[in-house]
């Protein structure tokens, strides 16, 4: 009898962007983000939970000041073999992203989600990509540049 596997996975990060670039185009600040990611795969099937949160300007040093950001991401995924000994995959995945934007002295407040059906195709180490991003829930306000649909696509190697 095969013994099935579970796989579970917490992470925690800090990163942040590094004020560079020429004043005309950058706004020269730093804005660390805090985030904790979740994972739990059940053999050919898996739920990753994303959650991040990024401060302003931490140095105060733009005179406008942007909203801090916090995300919100799940991707519900599965697996599935093509053939026993081939090492190839097909991995059809859908993924909900909640992003919320606090009003700032540079910007109004901007609350966006989107909905983002794709697929993976496997081949051992190899993993191509593709997600349709579509926005099915965003700000009205007038000053928000509005999101259309995007394509998303993307190459891994994985070890």
């Amino acid at each position: 009898m095969k013994k099935k596997f579970h796989v579970i996975g917490i992470a925690s990060y800090i990163a942040s962007n590094i004020p560079a670039g020429s004043k005309e185009i950058s706004n020269r600040s730093w804005n660390p983000e805090f985030g904790l990611n979740a994972s739990y795969r059940p053999e050919y099937f898996a739920v990753d939970i994303s959650a991040s949160y990024v401060l302003s300007d931490i140095a105060g040093k733009p005179e406008k000041k942007a909203g801090e950001i916090f995300n919100l991401n799940t991707a519900i995924s599965g697996q599935i073999p093509l053939s026993k000994n081939s090492g190839s995959s097909l991995s059809p995945v859908l993924e909900m992203t909640y992003s919320s934007q606090a009003k700032g002295q540079a910007n109004p407040a901007n609350n966006i989600i989107f909905l983002s059906p794709g697929t993976s195709f496997i081949y051992n180490n190899l993993a191509l990509e593709i997600l349709i991003q579509i926005p099915v829930l965003q700000s009205d306000e007038e000053n928000v540049m509005k999101q259309e649909s995007r394509l998303i696509t993307g190459v891994k190697f994985l070890f």
